[in-house]
């Protein structure tokens, strides 16, 4: 059995409002720099909107790819860390909550370690992500386009997430690990904002 909302709110929702404010201080650089600067959450009914998203699932399969390369180092964890905070931008640009991503059944068991597992499970996360991309219609050669079904696409954003969570489990990250380096990166991350990284 999946564990109940109520514990994927205790996991996830401390990330989740860390990222916010996170996405928001650097989007405050980012618009000075002179990027696009989404409201929170995109509305998919306008082409930049999707275009951000877009932009912003290739900075998460960099990520991935990252710690694909970085697999059997040091920083692997830490390249998987970067990973969970672009999905969960992802997931607040969609307007997903952090009660809404159900845990895997075993996160805080850690019974998959580093295993032959692990190359399909990375293979699975790319599929639900670019999946997700695939919905979006506007294209820069395309006139007309329309805003995907907001519901199947949230859906596959929580599929994404999830997928993602499972990755890490079989990449032997834990429940305390999961918190621990995610806030470990993101304290990382203010700093580099302010030292205008």
């Amino acid at each position: 059995l999946l564990p109940t909302m109520s514990t994927s709110a205790t996991l996830l929702q401390p990330i989740f409002q860390a990222q916010r404010e996170l996405m928001q201080k650097i989007g405050e650089k980012e618009a000075k720099l002179g990027y696009f600067c989404p409201r929170i959450p995109l509305d998919l009914v306008h082409r930049p909107d999707q275009d951000w998203f877009r932009l912003m699932t290739g900075f998460f399969i960099e990520e991935l790819s990252e710690a694909i390369t970085a697999r059997n180092t040091p920083s692997f964890h830490e390249e998987l860390i970067d990973g969970l905070h672009f999905i969960t931008e992802l997931a607040i640009l969609a307007n997903v909550s952090a009660t809404e991503i159900p845990l895997p059944k075993s996160l805080g068991e850690n019974t998959l370690k580093l295993n032959s597992d692990w190359a399909p499970k990375v293979v699975k996360v790319v599929e639900d992500a670019m999946a997700t991309v695939n919905m979006l219609k506007a294209k820069p050669w395309k006139a007309e386009f329309k805003a995907p079904n907001m519901q199947k696409f949230r859906d596959s954003i929580i599929d994404t997430y999830q997928s993602f969570l499972i990755l890490m489990q079989c990449s032997g990250i834990d429940l305390n690990d999961l918190h621990k380096l995610y806030f470990k990166k993101n304290e990382t991350n203010h700093q580099r904002v302010k030292g205008g990284y």
